[in-house]
């Protein structure tokens, strides 16, 4: 049977039901030295495998944490700025996204752009071959998943989500894990968001400067909402990998504990792909545009349905990729500059163009309304259709940059450096010649007009 995924509030009640019976004393974890310990990864974690440093070629692990190494020294990790509840809050590691060219993953109100890790003939930077170092490292995780789970095309890995955290200089407070008291989280208990479904999770653990006195970072699993069954924490010894096979991603959640020493972590998953290439909305760009210049005309009059769809797109536009894109700051914008730069100033282009005919049908409306002798006489028969979709379009419009400025407000914005703080873009110059970005009288005007009717 296919396994349903919870919606926010069904989760949060399972959360307070599952804290509920822990403090009756209900639940423990284990760990490696416990005799307990194997049968319970036998019976409830089946399907986790950990792989040891030995098992992977040592000129493989040379190769990653050089590269590592490198992406560290050039930047490319920084905190996310996320929602969670209604809630901006930042991430206590830093992090990137490398993958397949034009593949992007949202998670928690936040879409991050992968760098792509493709090889070609061109001349690059030590940064852009540290990338590529990532795609051979996919290549062997897909490779080992395969060799573990064979049944259907769980391991085929499309991304990875690289971490970094340097416990002697963390500079967001972190949490100690709420349930069974572990350790302190570097990421709390969850599941991978936005990845297909029955597809396995594969990381790469990178320890810098561990040893035999160290305090190693662990992962912590549990069946998800479960309140019998124990949970387990397992230590991550330098270069070591786990995978979680095929559907445990959906079946349990995992938490990460922090060691003492700095880590890296390469986590890679098979993205769904439906909504976040830009393959997709390059498309939507191209249909969006089409209607925008038609529009754009004197004499033509659009369908109802199609200006409907045209300023879906635009919204789409502005707020799932333009906004998400430069909310990372400036520095990522720089780092991106050699592929998605180029294309996101071109998904601008779009919104803009949009925004122009947006504001030549609100000047239609308003003169065949106030003028007798409009030219737009033919016009006046959609009027009210066309007065009904553009207000609804700015109202929600209007909604959406409310919460987005929340974000670009938070408190926990502090904690970033100049650079990477958010960039408020599509950019309201002050000789736009479109609507300004607060659309209030505009939006007073036009619900006016429908009152009038």
């Amino acid at each position: 049977m296919k396994r349903r995924r919870l919606n926010r509030d069904e989760k949060k009640s399972k959360r307070m039901k599952l804290l509920r019976e822990l403090d009756k004393g209900i639940g423990d974890y284990i760990e490696p030295e416990d005799q307990r310990y194997q049968e319970l990864l036998d019976c409830s974690y089946h399907k986790l495998r950990v792989i040891p440093f030995n098992r992977t070629p040592p000129h493989l692990h040379s190769k990653v944490q050089t590269s590592l190494s490198h992406l560290l020294e050039a930047g490319y990790f920084t905190h996310n700025l996320v929602t969670k509840e209604a809630k901006t809050l930042i991430t206590p590691v830093t992090r990137f996204v490398a993958g397949k060219r034009g593949l992007t993953y949202p998670y928690l109100g936040l879409r991050l752009f992968a760098f792509p890790w493709e090889t070609d003939d061109t001349v690059k930077s030590d940064a852009e071959k540290s990338l590529c170092v990532l795609g051979e490292l996919n290549d062997y995780m897909k490779a080992t998943g395969d060799n573990m789970w064979s049944e259907g095309d769980v391991n085929r890995f499309n991304m990875t989500l690289v971490n970094y955290m340097d416990p002697g200089h963390v500079t967001i407070p972190l949490a100690l894990e709420p349930y069974y008291h572990m350790g302190m989280c570097a990421v709390r208990w969850h599941s991978d968001q936005n990845v297909q479904d029955n597809c396995s999770i594969g990381v790469y653990s990178h320890t810098v400067g561990e040893t035999d006195q160290s305090v190693p970072w662990s992962i912590g699993l549990k069946i998800a909402w479960d309140v019998v069954t124990s949970s387990v924490k397992i230590p991550l010894p330098d270069g070591s990998c786990y995978f979680l096979l095929h559907d445990m991603n959906m079946t349990h959640q995992h938490t990460v504990i922090v060691g003492d020493k700095p880590r890296f972590s390469s986590t890679h998953r098979v993205v769904i792909l439906e909504g976040n290439t830009l393959e997709y909305i390059s498309e939507r760009c191209r249909q969006a545009e089409a209607t925008a210049d038609r529009l754009n005309t004197e004499e033509f009059l659009c369908p109802g349905d199609k200006l409907e769809v045209c300023l879906e797109i635009q919204r789409e536009v502005e707020f799932q990729w333009i906004r998400q894109f430069w909310c990372l700051g400036m520095s990522n914008a720089k780092r991106h500059a050699s592929f998605w730069l180029k294309h996101v100033e071109g998904m601008e282009r779009t919104w803009e163009n949009v925004e122009k005919a947006i504001k030549i049908l609100y000047d239609r409306i308003l003169d065949v309304t106030h003028n007798a002798k409009s030219q737009h006489k033919d016009f006046r028969s959609q009027s009210c259709d066309f007065t009904k979709i553009i207000l609804h379009h700015l109202q929600t419009r209007e909604k959406n940059r409310q919460d987005w400025k929340r974000r670009y407000t938070a408190p926990v914005l502090c904690y970033l450096s100049q650079s990477d703080l958010p960039v408020e873009r599509p950019a309201f110059p002050r000789d736009h010649p479109h609507f300004p970005y607060n659309q209030s009288q505009a939006i007073e005007t036009l619900g006016s007009q429908l009152r009038d009717q």
